[in-house]
């Protein structure tokens, strides 16, 4: 009397093959979403430094163009001092102890960036010369700073330039 085989379960061949197929569908899944979340990240700064960048350019061309008058223009270490509709001197320049833009007067004195940004790039350049302008040239740029490990492809820079106008001169 012979014993029918049955054939219930897998063989090690069929199991073989499903394990390698799941592990390369793994693979595929987790490159996917290892990607969205790299994409992810740079998104999230690039969206913190634009409106930081957008924020302080505004502020600076508003200030710039009420101004009453110029009290200096330093092209060589990139200040601009003027006296504004309140009265005050206010001097806007690059905190280099902190890599943020500071704005300073006897009314107020603070950073147009925030902390976790810095600025690698800060020149003004007043035209046509430093002691008369009648325009003012700024040019930045801003990246995230304490890059603690960050891959640079999600720490984006970004440069802010324009030409200001006095109105009261």
């Amino acid at each position: 009397m012979q014993k029918k085989l049955s054939k219930h379960g897998y063989s090690l061949i069929e199991l073989t093959i499903v394990v390698g197929l799941v592990s390369l569908l793994a693979v595929a899944v987790s490159a996917i979403v290892l990607s969205t979340i790299v994409s992810s990240s740079r998104i999230k700064n690039l969206v913190l430094i634009r409106q930081s960048g957008d924020y302080a350019q505004g502020q600076i061309q508003t200030i710039v163009r009420n101004a009453k008058s110029v009290s200096s223009c330093d092209s060589t270490n990139d200040s601009l001092s003027f006296i504004g509709p309140d009265g005050y001197t206010t001097t806007i320049s690059l905190d280099t102890d902190v890599a943020r833009i500071a704005s300073v007067s006897a009314a107020y004195a603070g950073y147009l960036t925030p902390a976790d940004l810095e600025i690698p790039s800060f020149n003004i350049t007043c035209s046509p010369n430093d002691s008369a302008p009648e325009l003012v040239y700024l040019d930045f740029s801003i990246k995230k700073a304490n890059n603690d490990g960050a891959r640079s492809s999600e720490d984006p820079v970004l440069s802010f330039k324009s030409a200001i106008q006095f109105r009261n001169n």
